[in-house]
């Protein structure tokens, strides 16, 4: 279990990856109107609950077009 974080805010919380996938397999999350700090960054942090975070991959979509 783990907390995902975007530019300070909560996106996950108490997450639990084998509770939502199970052992081995994919799981994707999708968030949208995300928006950069002041500095123009996307900072995504995870907090660990009881292990610490799985991640194996994370993609940005530039939705303002």
């Amino acid at each position: 279990m783990f907390r995902v974080l975007c530019n300070g805010n909560t996106l996950l919380d108490n997450f639990d990856i084998d509770k939502q996938a199970g052992p081995k397999s994919g799981l994707t999350n999708s968030f949208y109107h995300l928006k950069p700090s002041a500095q123009g960054k996307i900072t995504v942090t995870f907090e660990p609950g009881l292990n610490y975070a799985t991640v194996s991959g994370i993609e940005l979509i530039d939705e303002s077009n």
